[in-house]
């Protein structure tokens, strides 16, 4: 028999914040200054995984002189310049977190971020009222290693298979599987060509009635 969900962890870029596209324009203007083209193909290899080693992907890709650190900050200069103008919650988000905190469900965030990005980007969007959140900072293995999600199933204090992951990349989906968790892929136009393998739905927004039945909400 299933076991009911206790508790909801939510990746936020991409499955609460648009960020995504942000990302994009930022890894674009940061191609263009260099000379080179920011593709689909990069963009891919680089999601959903921590800055740093987003970073060493793209510097190996295009085979660029930069270190890490110093792409580290041009970016975050980039980031919030251009998130200023177009960074906003995802369809549905407001409303679904309602939902969970009207069925008495306990959230987190679970993100690749810094815990200062997570904090600063919730802010932006408005939304709060989560028990916690794991970030980059708080573990060792970051996604698609199972450690992120095991340990916001630990702080929950439930078994894995009694949380609910709501994640829209490969990478974050494979974290959730891996863990044990029941795992919802949310896929965006950033991220419809992942392998969502081992998801237990793959669902167009956080509206999907489907996601609300698993969790039984009426």
């Amino acid at each position: 028999m299933t076991k009911p969900i206790r508790a909801v962890a939510f990746d936020m870029d991409g499955t609460m914040a648009n960020s995504e596209d942000v990302y994009e324009h930022v890894g674009t203007e940061t191609l263009r200054r260099r000379g080179h083209e920011f593709t689909d193909e990069l963009r891919h290899r680089m999601m959903g995984q921590p800055a740093a080693q987003a970073l060493a992907v793209m510097i190996a890709h295009h085979g660029l002189s930069d270190t890490i650190e110093a792409l580290e900050v041009e970016g975050e200069e980039l980031f919030w310049e251009i998130a200023h103008t177009i960074l906003k919650p995802m369809p549905a988000v407001r409303e679904f977190l309602s939902a969970v905190d009207g069925a008495g469900l306990p959230r987190c965030v679970v993100t690749s971020g810094s815990r200062r990005y997570a904090d600063r980007i919730l802010g932006e969007i408005g939304l709060d009222g989560f028990q916690f959140k794991i970030t980059a900072d708080d573990v060792t293995n970051g996604k698609p290693h199972p450690e992120p999600y095991l340990l916001a199933a630990e702080r929950f204090g439930v078994a894995p298979d009694e949380m609910l992951v709501l994640e829209d990349s490969g990478n974050g989906c494979k974290s959730g599987v891996a863990a044990g968790a029941v795992t919802v892929a949310l896929p965006n136009h950033h991220t419809a060509g992942h392998d969502f393998s081992g998801a237990t739905l793959v669902a167009d927004t956080l509206a999907d009635p489907a996601i609300r039945g698993l969790l039984k909400l009426s």
